[in-house]
């Protein structure tokens, strides 16, 4: 029986069956229909999922309040026996089956690279490299002087963000030299575009 809650059907990968969240006088569900053979039943035991959990977290759960609304199948999608999901800073994957967990601390992320959606390319965030790339080419497009001094205050203004940030949190260390690495360039390059901008601007 549906109890006070909003039935939202997730389909599996391959479409045949799908599982929704449950919610029942004494907690949440996880049921799983198969259209194909008229069938209802229970995704996982909450409280063998709760055991393992709390095994895995050196912790205590709740089967009857387990701490997720959703999940996704592990191998994006193609492994219908494991369970992927994150609660806090702790990052799940449970075998529902053999009802087994292993739990890891998400604190940072251990790449510094993304995937792209298709999986075949990586992507670095740049966003230290953009800032000063952007600071060292209004500042210079503004100075009185061609000096390029003040681009490169603002590059070192940039470069404490990432150095304050990598103080206080670990980071991977190819994170940590490019992130420190990145602001001096790119308030040089920003100055020297915006000269060149500068110089290529005929004469009224």
């Amino acid at each position: 029986m549906t109890f006070s809650d909003e039935v939202a059907p997730h389909f599996f990968k391959d479409g045949s069956r799908f599982w929704y969240r449950n919610m029942t006088r004494t907690g949440a569900e996880y049921v799983v229909i198969n259209p194909d053979t008229n069938t209802r039943s229970l995704l996982f035991d909450n409280a063998k999922l709760a055991a393992v959990m709390s095994m895995a977290a050196d912790s205590t759960y709740d089967p009857n309040k387990l701490p997720f609304r959703s999940f996704r199948f592990g191998n994006d999608g193609d492994d219908g026996k494991t369970i992927e999901f994150r609660t806090g800073r702790r990052q799940f994957s449970c075998d529902i089956t053999k009802y087994s967990c292993t739990a890891k601390d998400t604190t940072y992320n251990e790449s510094p690279f993304v995937l792209s959606p298709d999986k075949k390319m990586e992507a670095f965030v740049v966003g230290y490299f953009v800032a000063a790339f952007g600071g060292g080419f209004i500042t210079s497009k503004i100075a009185v002087t061609p000096s390029p001094w003040p681009s490169y205050t603002v590059g070192a203004l940039v470069f404490l963000s990432p150095a304050a940030n990598f103080a206080s949190i670990k980071h991977p260390l190819p994170m940590v030299v490019l992130g420190l690495l990145a602001p001096l360039p790119g308030s040089w390059l920003g100055a020297r575009f915006a000269r060149e901008r500068r110089q290529a601007r005929p004469l009224a």
